[in-house]
């Protein structure tokens, strides 16, 4: 109600587009958040375990929590995680960190843009510069905020260049049509005229056939 009073009319139904592309990307970012997460966590769990590292389970769920933060949480969970194996089996610290390592890349590489882009509908590739440029600008909060605008931005553009689409198909078709008019018009006015002129030449024959002869 606050848009249809303030806002002109004629701009307001892509004043509402905008915010429903910003409410469903928001949202859909944070399910790929949560659902990313839950993959890291579920990976480090059984990694952790088949390499009989001890807190396996217990790591495991901290680093899917921790995890929620884009790219840097990972670490994070990571961090804390080798702090408990050190206590417990200081041999093993750097292999868990190795394998940390290997995770974030397996994570920041492949798993963080598909899972989070399939979600939000963004490929993979601009979901990369969106986490690049964000972090760059704001640290965790930049990628927070780019990723979801990137990809409202990006359908923005996709419904622009539809339209676009649509507009020239639709000038196509108009022009095809009136060509096709044209040309029927011009073959019912011709016929027309052929018919005249073979009635006149008829007439003309048939007056000098029934002339008497001088």
């Amino acid at each position: 109600q606050m848009i249809q009073l303030a806002a002109p009319k004629r701009y307001q139904k892509q004043i509402f587009r905008v915010l429903h592309l910003t409410n469903q990307s928001f949202a859909n970012f944070l399910t790929g958040q949560f659902v990313e997460a839950f993959i890291i966590g579920t990976l480090c769990t059984i990694g952790l375990t088949v390499f009989r590292f001890p807190y396996a389970a217990t790591i495991g769920i901290l680093t899917g929590i921790t995890a929620l933060l884009p790219i840097i949480g990972a670490w994070i969970g990571g961090g804390i995680g080798a702090l408990l194996i050190w206590v417990e089996a200081p041999e093993k610290t750097i292999w868990f960190l190795v394998f940390i390592f290997a995770l974030q890349q397996l994570e920041g590489q492949f798993i963080y843009p598909k899972v989070v882009g399939n979600s939000i509908g963004l490929p993979g590739l601009l979901v990369l510069v969106a986490v690049v440029l964000g972090g760059g600008f704001g640290g965790v909060m930049g990628i927070i905020f780019a990723v979801p605008v990137f990809a409202i931005l990006y359908q923005l553009l996709k419904d622009a260049l539809d339209q676009m689409n649509r507009n020239e198909a639709q000038v196509e078709n108009d022009s095809g049509e009136a060509i096709q008019q044209l040309a029927e018009n011009e073959q019912i006015h011709i016929p027309e005229q052929n018919s005249v002129s073979i009635q006149q030449d008829t007439t003309a024959v048939a007056t000098a056939v029934s002339a008497p002869a001088v």
